[in-house]
C-alpha cells in the first residue's frame, strides 16, 4: 500500500514545481518568430520538404504568420502509379491560438489554428509499359494546381531567443492537372497529413 502510494505524491509533487516555472503570460511576447525546418506529406505519395515561415504575436494567445513549403523531388528511380514527383512549392497563412489553462490562466505551448496554402506540383508520366524500356523514353511532363485547407494543430516552445515546434496539420488537399495528360484521376482531393519539426528565433 505504501508503494502504490508513492504514485500520486510524485504526480503532486510535479504540479508543485510547475508552480514555480515562469508564466509565459508574465513576459513580453515577441514582436516576430522566423522559423524553418522538415517534414513529411503523409497519405498518397510521400513527399520530404523544408519550410520557412514568419509569424506575429498579436497579444499572448494569438499568432499570425505566413509559410513557405518547398518539396524535394523524389529518386530518380522511384515511381508512384508509373508517375515520378519532380519539384513543388505552397505558398499560404496560418494562424495559431495557443491554449490556457480554464482555472490558472496558464499559457500553454499546445496551439490550434486554421491553415490555407496555394501551390503547385511538377511531375513526370512514364508511358512505357514494356521491358526492357525502348531505347527513346516516352515521357510528358505536367504540372497540378494544389490547394490545401487544413487544421494547424502542434507545439511550440520558447527558449529565451529560440524555438522549437513540433506540428501535424491535416486536412484537405484539392489538386488539378494544368494541362491535359495521357493518364486519368480517380479523383481530384484528398486527405494529407503533413508532420514537420521545425527550428526559429525570436525577435
Amino acid at each position: 500500500m505504501k508503494k502504490f502510494l508513492h504514485l500520486p505524491f510524485l504526480l503532486l509533487s510535479f504540479a508543485g514545481f510547475s508552480q514555480d516555472l515562469k508564466d509565459p503570460l508574465d513576459m513580453p511576447p515577441p514582436h516576430v518568430i522566423v522559423q524553418t525546418g522538415i517534414g513529411l506529406q503523409w497519405f498518397g505519395e510521400t513527399y520530404k520538404l523544408y519550410t520557412l515561415s514568419a509569424e506575429k504575436p498579436f497579444g499572448h494567445f494569438w499568432h499570425l504568420g505566413l509559410q513557405g513549403t518547398f518539396y524535394l523531388k523524389n529518386d530518380p528511380d522511384y515511381f508512384y502509379y508509373s508517375s515520378r514527383f519532380l519539384d513543388g512549392f505552397e505558398m499560404g497563412g496560418f494562424a495559431k491560438y495557443f491554449l490556457h489553462g480554464r482555472f490558472s490562466g496558464r499559457k500553454s505551448g499546445l496551439y490550434l489554428g486554421p491553415e490555407l496554402r496555394f501551390g503547385a506540383r511538377k511531375f513526370q508520366i512514364s508511358f512505357d509499359n514494356f521491358f526492357p524500356p525502348p531505347p527513346q523514353p516516352n515521357y510528358q511532363t505536367y504540372k497540378e494546381r494544389v490547394t490545401k485547407i487544413m487544421l494547424r494543430w502542434g507545439i511550440q516552445w520558447q527558449f529565451g531567443h529560440a524555438t522549437l515546434e513540433v506540428a501535424a496539420p491535416f486536412g484537405a488537399e484539392f489538386y488539378k492537372p494544368s494541362e491535359l495528360i495521357g493518364v486519368g484521376y480517380s479523383k481530384d482531393v484528398q486527405f494529407v497529413m503533413l508532420p514537420t519539426l521545425q527550428l526559429g528565433v525570436a525577435f
